[in-house]
């Protein structure tokens, strides 16, 4: 009697004492990772988004920025497994932690010492087997508008059109026309919107132009072009040195994310505080992507639309993060699941529906719903189900699944996608596809799943009340119960 009365007198003096702490009382044993999370998502969100630029910055064609990122998900791949592994054996997930993000670094500080590639010139503008279109070898140009190159130009006609040039007229957009010889000098001006010529062949009334490449031929002529002499010539050293730098970095950042939440859920299990939960963590790592994608389009031109949108994104979703756990709890993790692929359907097929870019919002809103609630739900479920001594792993092993391979995979489907049939078929597309993905996987749960989870966690539960002192309350069973299944909680009375 004496030890029950002690017990709850310690229990009440314990919750007085949470009832006095002030809304804003800072929790000594979280605040490292709160720190931690916040400086990694500053550095992180606000290099990722800008290296795709940096690439073609360096001369990197459109085809060289594909290559690098098909063959990227192989390092996103392999990296967190491995690095999982090691440090589940080894037990050192904060020196591994540490180690990847000095290594990371390391090489994307490299990546800004890499020697620009000579701009491409073409090679030849060659007219198609009817002669009615001429194509830009090795293209398109890098983005720099006020550049020109000079391209000297032969008309090549049939045998029987002995008169040459006679009756062509070449016609500066911006000048008089003047006849056309036999080998004419056209100024070509390289632009991010492609290719085009500011002067036109006219042969008599009939005018012929050449816009983003294409170009009308006389009948029996052709124009063949090759670049001036002594202009400068790409090579693939550049492409090589970026790409093998590139894999690197990126083999030792995507550890740094997984590692980093499989500390905090240790964290959270260690101490067990209340109040403290997975999602609340990671609102410092919110905020970061609150502040720092703005202030980075900021330093890099007056107004960046990406930030702005991962702003908005961002603020709605601190609360939900906050409260992710108790979210999480009323509604389950699979109903979660289930919710961010419905989210995704409607917001990809919105996407396909705006015409404004402003209308964007609404739809970017719901990110808090497919991004933040759903990774909160999937790492804590996935500690769930980790076998002992194996948390590192499975969480790193679903974060590959979901940000590596799923982000891959969609990357090179939708590419493809957009490519063939357009922006907005391609989000349609998706979009429909996330609506019948959260169908099949709320009828497989609820029709296969469920009821086996369900029957497999009483069976259990007979199996530890077997062994249980009599009068164990139903709350710490279940607490067992869920310990015996995979949760590895203590057995305390709720």
């Amino acid at each position: 009697m004496n030890e029950d009365a002690s017990k709850k007198k310690m229990e009440e003096a314990t919750i007085e004492e949470i009832g006095d702490r002030r809304w804003y009382h800072i929790n000594r044993n979280f605040l490292p990772i709160k720190l931690v999370y916040f400086w990694n998502f500053c550095a992180s969100y606000t290099i990722l988004p800008l290296l795709t630029l940096q690439m073609t910055s360096l001369g990197l064609t459109l085809a060289d920025v594909a290559q690098v990122y098909l063959f990227m998900p192989i390092a996103s791949l392999v990296a967190p497994i491995v690095i999982g592994l090691l440090a589940d054996r080894t037990g050192r997930i904060r020196e591994l932690y540490i180690g990847c993000l000095v290594v990371h670094c390391l090489l994307h500080h490299m990546l800004f010492y890499i020697p620009a590639s000579p701009h491409t010139t073409p090679e030849a503008l060659a007219a198609s087997s009817n002669g009615s279109r001429l194509e830009c070898a090795d293209w398109p140009p890098p983005p720099c508008g006020n550049l020109t190159r000079t391209l000297h130009c032969t008309l090549v006609c049939d045998a029987a059109d002995t008169t040459g040039g006679a009756g062509l007229l070449l016609c500066p957009a911006d000048g008089p026309c003047r006849e056309a010889t036999p080998t004419a000098v056209l100024q070509l001006p390289l632009g991010s919107d492609g290719c085009q010529l500011p002067a036109s062949l006219v042969d008599g009334d009939v005018q012929l132009q050449l816009h983003h490449g294409e170009f009308s031929c006389p009948s029996s002529c052709w124009l063949d072009c090759a670049p001036a002499s002594g202009l400068p010539v790409s090579n693939r050293t550049t492409f090589w040195i970026y790409f093998w730098l590139r894999l690197a970095a990126t083999f030792f950042l995507k550890p740094t994310f997984t590692l980093l939440d499989a500390t905090n859920l240790a964290l959270v299990k260690r101490h067990k505080e209340p109040g403290q939960n997975f999602g609340r963590q990671r609102v410092t790592a919110i905020l970061a992507t609150v502040i720092m994608p703005p202030l980075a389009g900021l330093l890099i031109d007056v107004f960046s639309g990406d930030g702005l949108t991962m702003t908005v994104a961002g603020l709605a979703s601190m609360p939900f993060n906050w409260w992710s756990d108790a979210i999480t709890r009323k509604i389950g993790h699979v109903n979660v699941l289930i919710m961010a692929f419905f989210g995704y359907a409607v917001r990809y097929v919105g996407y396909s529906l705006i015409k404004v870019p402003w209308l964007c919002f609404p739809f970017e809103l719901l990110e808090v719903v497919t991004v933040h609630l759903m990774w909160n739900s999937a790492a804590t479920y996935t500690a769930q189900l980790a076998p002992p001594g194996l948390l590192a792993t499975m969480t790193g092993l679903s974060g590959m699944l979901h940000y590596n391979a799923g982000h891959g995979l969609g990357s090179f489907v939708g590419g493809y996608l957009m490519a063939s049939y357009g922006m907005e078929f391609t989000y349609r597309v998706i979009g429909v596809a996330s609506g019948v993905a959260g169908i099949l996987y709320a009828v497989v749960y609820y029709c296969c799943l469920h009821g086996h989870i369900k029957r497999r966690e009483k069976a259990v539960g007979a199996a530890v009340e077997e062994t249980l002192p009599t009068g164990t309350s139903t709350a710490t069973l279940t607490t067992i119960v869920q310990s015996e299944d995979g949760a590895r909680l203590e057995s305390t009375k709720l």
